[in-house]
């Protein structure tokens, strides 16, 4: 259990690093066209994800002594129905995204984009996981009891340290910050809210079934990156085409960057993914939200870059041997009510590691 907190709070740590790219990634480099990005992330997380799985299974067949040939025959023999259904999962998290890259486009020319905004969101999730777990409990309780969500914590005292630890993670997140609650923007929140609450809690219901060992998790992942795939059909639409055709110089220039910003990406599911296996949705969702600490820290020294810039004048910078323009990178600062929303956060998170 130990070993999935870790993987959960690498995941945060990743998610936080991707929120800051995926920014700046958005105007530079796929000039404010998310389906463009989307599929990008789709076809680059699929390959990557599946690279990542098989030298996880060389590894752990030199390791524990297990010949190749097993995993691959235990990995057909789950393909049904555990395999089909983590397909299922995997698209409905590139699905996610789509949602999620819209969120970096500006609702107008001079407007800023703030990380802010999406992170905040990001960071609600738990409260939606548990509620939506708790009306499971309530209406289906049978169905709940054939899926590894009966290990799932539906207690009223573990539902209010979560909100309590949620908004505290906002608090810190918002205060002090330049939010922009655009109500154009709540239909997309909901359904990138809406695809987190289904892959997450499909994901925990296969693999924190009694009959799933470490073995299966390890061999069924490779499903759930298949699913990944599921995104690149928007590359079907003429106009989606189009848009691609027209930004393929940006996104050859940022090749490398690409390279960087979606094996990130990749690794936020790749830990999230083991990390489902064996602890409460809620409780990972909740961890990973600390990814908002993460995100002002990275955010903070782009801030402090920005003044640097302005005020010798410079217009770019060059970031990971790509040149970005200044007016993008984040306006952060640090507060006494930023200290007192960490302190918070930290405690109730603990609590809530504790009641899980």
């Amino acid at each position: 259990m130990t070993l999935s907190f870790v993987a959960a709070a690498i995941s945060a740590f990743f998610l936080s690093l991707m929120l800051i790219f995926d920014r700046l990634m958005m105007g530079d480099c796929y000039k404010n066209k998310p389906d463009v990005a989307w599929a990008v992330s789709s076809i680059a997380g699929s390959v990557f994800g599946i690279g990542a799985t098989c030298i996880a299974w060389i590894l752990y067949s030199a390791v524990v002594g297990i010949p190749l040939s097993s995993i691959f025959s235990n990995t057909s023999d789950l393909f049904f129905p555990y395999g089909l259904l983590l397909i299922l999962a995997g698209a409905l998290s590139i699905q996610m995204l789509r949602p999620y890259f819209k969120l970096f486009i500006p609702a107008n020319p001079n407007d800023e984009v703030d990380e802010t905004f999406v992170a905040l969101w990001l960071a609600a999730s738990p409260i939606f996981i548990f509620l939506t777990t708790s009306i499971l409990y309530l209406f289906f309780p049978d169905i709940v009891q054939l899926t590894g969500l009966d290990k799932a914590s539906n207690s009223l005292w573990f539902g209010l340290t979560v909100c309590a630890a949620v908004v505290s993670l906002i608090g810190f997140e918002q205060s002090n910050a330049n939010v922009s609650f655009d109500f154009k923007k709540y239909r997309v929140v909901a359904s990138m809210m809406f695809y987190i609450v289904l892959y997450t809690l499909l994901v925990s219901a296969i693999l924190r079934l009694d009959a799933i060992t470490f073995f299966d998790v390890l061999c069924l992942q490779i499903f759930f990156w298949t699913g990944f795939l599921a995104g690149s059909r928007v590359l079907l639409r003429a106009k989606v085409r189009q848009q691609f055709t027209e930004t393929a110089m940006h996104i050859n220039v940022f090749f490398l960057p690409i390279v960087v910003v979606e094996s990130i990406g990749m690794l936020v599911y790749y830990f999230e993914f083991f990390s489902l296996s064996d602890l409460d949705p809620t409780l990972v969702n909740l961890i990973i939200g600390t990814h908002v600490i993460f995100v002002f820290i990275f955010s903070l020294f782009l801030s402090k870059l920005k003044t640097k810039l302005q005020k010798k004048g410079q217009d770019t910078v060059k970031i990971a041997t790509v040149t970005i323009s200044t007016e993008t990178l984040p306006t952060d600062s640090f507060t006494y009510t930023k200290l007192a929303w960490f302190v918070a956060a930290v405690i109730f998170l603990s609590l809530a590691i504790t009641l899980h």
